[in-house]
């Protein structure tokens, strides 16, 4: 994996934290966003957690 693909991969990681974080009703110290609805909190996760998995896939190709 090259250093920019593993820079993307810890970025996405660090998003889906934060929105598990969120949807358990953490808060998150420089969120710009504030707290969100859970709904969106569930999404975040789902949506960059595929996409890690894609990554995943692609390397292992």
């Amino acid at each position: 994996m090259t250093k920019e693909r593993e820079k993307e991969f810890l970025l996405l990681a660090s998003i889906v934290l934060k929105c598990r974080l969120k949807a358990m009703g953490g808060k998150v110290f420089g969120d710009s966003y504030g707290n969100g609805n859970l709904a969106l909190d569930i999404l975040g996760i789902m949506d960059y957690g595929n996409e890690m998995r894609l990554m995943m896939k692609e390397e292992r190709k």
